[in-house]
């Protein structure tokens, strides 16, 4: 089970809800997925794995919000997003990416804004080598 299962869930729940249909869900499930979860640099993990991703993290911080775990939210630190930085300054998925992606951009973005962090200024590009 991952952390996106875990936001699949609770959009469903949330989609239910607004629909009229209420049911119960075990947050406590959730929070045990999330917390299995983390990495030792503080962002979250897809499914088994040992490195951060930055989709993850923005995915498991929509969770933590929606289920009102700010103790998880507050310890995400903003400067374990640097190292998913790419050269031009976007972000990506993998911390020795050269190119950013969109996509994990606009999620280390989100996940900035949500947790009051800032992006650090690129002040020395990564270069591909041979550049």
């Amino acid at each position: 089970t991952s952390v996106v299962d875990c936001f699949n869930w609770l959009n469903c729940v949330r989609i239910l809800y607004v629909s009229g249909i209420s049911i119960t869900l075990d947050s406590s499930y959730i929070e045990n997925i999330l917390t299995k979860n983390r990495t030792p640099e503080g962002l979250f993990a897809k499914g088994n794995q040992s490195t951060g991703s930055i989709y993850a993290t923005f995915l498991a911080i929509l969770c933590c919000d929606m289920l009102g775990l700010e103790f998880l939210l507050e310890s995400v630190p903003p400067a374990a997003l640097d190292d998913y930085r790419s050269t031009d300054g976007g972000f990506s998925e993998s911390p020795a990416a050269i190119i950013s992606q969109t996509n994990a951009t606009a999620a280390a973005v989100s996940v900035l804004a949500i947790i009051g962090g800032q992006a650090q200024p690129v002040t020395q590009p990564r270069r591909p080598p041979g550049l």
